[in-house]
């Protein structure tokens, strides 16, 4: 009797480039199904989303996938274990979901089985991706904090701004965008004034052109936002000390003038900057 299977691939970016391509992967499980006399009944690829999630779009797809062939299926075959998940936890949940199917998981590229030494393997692996996922985050948090203490914004560029990068990295201040970066800066100085109230101003804004990041008109709730970020007083801020740090980047306020603007919208300071 034929077995038949499913193949399951995942990259990012860098893996894609140092060499770890979805063509390799798919012909690494075909060649070991081929092998194990298992017919591949169809093949699902991750669009790039990072592993750490169980909620990705082909991820659920095929769970769905191997629930609609319940019977009909015998493997799921990854490249490693670290295509499926890396959290521990996500992998068992994914492994026993797909039990639940009659589908095991196969690593084409590690031994594990379902015999003890099999099973102990499999967990470490498992825990080796998790401590591997765990720790790029911490570099990632290390590198935005260090990049705070330089004064840098290390996410989007808030509006009227834009990102200034060299290669995949950011390492220069935000840069005004004109003609939007004097319009919103106009808007600025007119609200500290305390001559106009937030609608006004918005519908200013408005029918001078200003468009968010997205190409929409600013929403109601934007002066909000826009009037209480203090990334344009020149501050930026550690979400994981909470400390205000002092930023680089060219400003059309200060200090002052920001005070008078929290004072007028009758706002509490707050540190969230506007992307759109």
């Amino acid at each position: 009797m034929i077995k038949h299977g499913i193949i399951y691939c995942r990259v990012s970016s860098k893996e894609q480039i140092e060499g770890t391509s979805l063509k390799s992967q798919e012909s690494a499980c075909r060649e070991f199904a081929r092998k194990n006399g298992v017919m591949i009944d169809r093949v699902f690829v991750g669009g790039g989303e990072s592993a750490k999630f169980a909620d990705r779009p082909e991820l659920l797809e095929l769970l769905d996938y191997c629930r609609k062939h319940k019977g009909e299926l015998d493997t799921l075959f990854v490249w490693k274990l670290d295509r499926l998940a890396r959290n521990v936890n996500d992998h068992f949940n994914i492994k026993a979901a797909l039990l639940k199917y009659g589908v095991g998981v196969v690593s084409v590229t590690e031994p594990i089985d379902s015999k003890p030494e099999g099973k102990l393997l499999e967990t470490i692996l498992a825990g080796f991706a998790q401590f591997d996922n765990d720790v790029r985050a911490m570099r990632t948090v290390q590198g935005m904090r260090k990049k705070l203490q330089d004064g840098l914004h290390p996410w989007k560029a808030p509006i009227g701004y834009r990102t200034v990068t060299k290669g995949e990295k950011k390492t220069e201040p935000d840069a005004p965008v004109q003609p939007l970066f004097s319009l919103l800066q106009k808007a600025w100085k007119m609200f500290a004034t305390g001559a106009y109230t937030k609608a006004e101003i918005l519908r200013m804004m408005i029918n001078w052109g200003v468009q968010m990041p997205n190409g929409a008109a600013p929403s109601h709730n934007f002066p909000d936002r826009f009037f209480k970020n203090t990334f344009y007083a020149g501050t930026v801020v550690d979400p994981w000390s909470g400390r205000n740090l002092r930023g680089n980047t060219l400003l059309w306020s200060h200090a002052k003038s920001f005070h008078a603007c929290s004072k007028s919208s009758q706002l509490d300071r707050a540190h969230t900057p506007i992307v759109g």
